[in-house]
């Protein structure tokens, strides 16, 4: 199931948030060089980072929705 998010997706929900490179690799828990790399599809990340990923959009989505 490795592989599912893509670098735009990453992207876009990293942007989305307002984030940095760096804020975002923090909050995730890996170095800002590998979302770089995942954002220029040179790299995808693990499950567990693919995990962490899904749920901060699935949280900010839910989060949108009750805003709205």
């Amino acid at each position: 199931m490795t592989g599912m998010i893509g670098a735009d997706d990453i992207r876009e929900l990293r942007t989305s948030l307002g984030l940095s490179r760096a804020e975002f690799a923090r909050s995730i828990g890996v170095a800002p060089r590998t979302v770089e790399f995942w954002e220029q599809s040179r790299g995808i990340p693990s499950r567990t980072s693919e995990s962490v990923i899904m749920e901060i959009a699935q949280t900010t989505e839910k989060l949108r929705t009750v805003q709205n």
